[in-house]
């Protein structure tokens, strides 16, 4: 499969090392989604209106949305009528075996997380204030002990 991943110039390296197989630069100004056909996309920020995602959607292609929002969901019904495009959105709820699934790869270092920074717990509201910011890479981390 081909990965392709979008973010600003001083993370194309770090999306690569994800293993994305082509990155896009979206601060360039020949940045456009437009004619391009992607099977699946992932929108894990809710950035960008679903518009834009939607022209570079293949005919019968997904779009996963890791933040529900009612706009996503009006453009799944939408779509589900006037298309075979799909809409996908994902809500988690924690259980106890999947956070079980996860420690046990990290533990076997089959499943890495970039942490970003950490804090300690008095430091809470200055950790608070970055993840505000946005633009992360990985995760905050606070240090509760």
């Amino acid at each position: 499969a081909t990965v392709t991943a979008i973010g600003s110039t001083q993370n194309l390296d770090f999306m690569r090392s994800l293993g994305a197989t082509k990155v896009l630069d979206y601060t360039q100004p020949d940045f456009a989604l437009g004619e391009r056909s992607f099977d699946i996309i992932l929108d894990a920020n809710g950035q960008r209106p679903f518009k834009e995602w939607e022209i570079a959607l293949a005919p019968e292609g997904r779009f996963i949305s890791l933040l529900p929002s009612l706009p996503i969901f009006m453009h799944g019904l939408r779509l589900k009528i006037t298309s075979k495009r799909r809409i996908h959105m994902v809500m988690v709820k924690p259980q106890r075996s999947d956070l079980e699934w996860l420690a046990a790869g990290m533990a076997e270092g089959s499943l890495t997380v970039h942490i970003e920074n950490e804090y300690p717990l008095e430091h809470l509201a200055q950790a608070f204030e970055q993840s505000q910011k946005g633009h992360t890479r990985g995760k905050i981390l606070i240090n509760v002990s």
